[in-house]
């Protein structure tokens, strides 16, 4: 079943690196793909693209690729069932791969805006992209073809927020609130480093 996938990603035109034995989606499609949403509408999300890292003359550009990684289980009815995991490929604008202990800080800057609802869009259209915007991923004819539906049946997210502590986030927000009025109106300057709060998809 992997590898029936890896070449429905072959003849959908995602590039191979042989390397980490992976495809990505081609550098070339940076802008917005249209895909089909759940609700049946067509939206358009972004499955490559660029950020900005650094500031001032250390400040460099570096370019993400969604990659597509496939697990294949059978349940107890002997059912197959296909997860879709999307892992973010960073290249420099040099070209060189970024690797080593310091891809997971940048993994983040890129994503850190992406919550359950970015990392579903995106899901959706990596799987049309994949089919070529058909109902579902099909190689093979007859006995042999191998389908898969582009619609998920679940979405799961590892990870999910802490309201307590968000909500003593939003205390300490309200004071700080308070106090700068107070300070404004004796003329002094009161500067706070915002903290952020990020989450990474699967």
């Amino acid at each position: 079943m992997r590898g029936t996938l890896k070449v429905a990603c072959a003849q959908a035109g995602l590039e191979w690196r042989n390397e980490r034995k992976e495809y990505y989606v081609p550098q070339a499609e940076t802008g917005l793909y249209e895909f089909r949403h759940v609700d049946g509408e067509r939206r358009a999300t972004a499955l490559t693209g660029y950020r900005s890292y650094g500031s001032g003359a250390d400040r460099k550009r570096l370019l993400y690729q969604l990659t597509p990684k496939f697990l294949v289980d059978v349940d107890e009815e002997w059912q197959i069932w296909v997860t879709l995991r999307l892992y973010v490929r960073l290249v420099w604008e040099d070209g060189n791969l970024v690797l080593g202990t310091a891809i997971a800080r940048k993994r983040k800057k890129v994503t850190r805006q992406w919550w359950n609802k970015e990392w579903l869009v995106r899901t959706l259209a990596m799987m049309q992209r994949i089919s070529r915007g058909q109902d579902a991923i099909e190689i093979g004819q007859a006995r042999e073809k191998v389908s898969v539906a582009t619609m998920p049946l679940r979405l799961e997210c590892p990870l999910s927020i802490d309201t307590a502590v968000m909500d003593a986030l939003g205390d300490s927000q309200i004071e700080f609130a308070t106090l700068r009025e107070g300070q404004e109106e004796e003329g002094e300057d009161v500067h706070m480093d915002a903290g952020e709060v990020s989450a990474d998809g699967p």
